[in-house]
């Protein structure tokens, strides 16, 4: 659960830096589910804008797929670093986010540490989702069946995070983030 108010960003200055119960240290408390919640009811207002925003759903996906390939673009230097997204063979997604893996048994820093470093920059990042949902406290006393160990889901909770690709970010705040990538880069790697 997130400590902070609506609008402010880590101001509890706890955001990378607690531990729940069997989720990793650090994991961001804007990804720990205390309770299980459904939030299905839409309201008329809310389908008002929705029909709206329809109209503009090509321009949408068109900027979404834009964004995505100024992240492929930019973050092609930094592939030794990072596991990169791909689009499925035969497909164009209008992408949701752009979501990096951290290579994290090659390089000496963790998603952690390089979420709290963009943060601090003022460039907001995402974990990916709820990572191993069997991990979060909602779902501890969740009767349940696992089969092996879940080392992708695992590897997702701690090396997994996302940059923003919608409509609003342009050019130049996706600039901003690779310069930033590239001086956590250097500073930690030499590089």
């Amino acid at each position: 659960d997130c400590f902070c108010r609506p609008g402010q960003n880590n101001r509890c200055s706890k955001r990378f830096s607690g531990k729940h119960g069997e989720l990793p240290l650090g994991y961001d408390h804007k990804y720990v589910y205390s309770h299980i919640g459904y939030n299905l009811k839409a309201t008329e207002f809310q389908a008002a804008i929705g029909v709206e925003q329809l109209k503009k759903l090509e321009l949408f996906c068109d900027k979404r797929r834009e964004n995505f390939r100024l992240w492929s673009n930019g973050f092609k230097s930094f592939e030794q670093y990072f596991i990169l997204p791909e689009a499925t063979p035969h497909s164009d997604p209008a992408w949701f986010a752009y979501p990096l893996t951290v290579r994290s048994n090659e390089v000496n820093f963790s998603r952690n540490d390089l979420t709290a470093f963009l943060n601090e920059r003022l460039v907001e990042t995402r974990n990916f989702f709820g990572g191993n949902l069997l991990k979060q406290p909602a779902y501890r006393n969740i009767i349940h069946r696992r089969i092996g160990e879940l080392p992708n889901t695992e590897r997702i909770m701690n090396d997994t995070f996302f940059l923003g690709t919608y409509p609003g970010i342009g050019k130049e705040q996706i600039n901003y983030t690779m310069n930033i990538f590239a001086d956590f880069i250097s500073s930690r790697c030499g590089s």
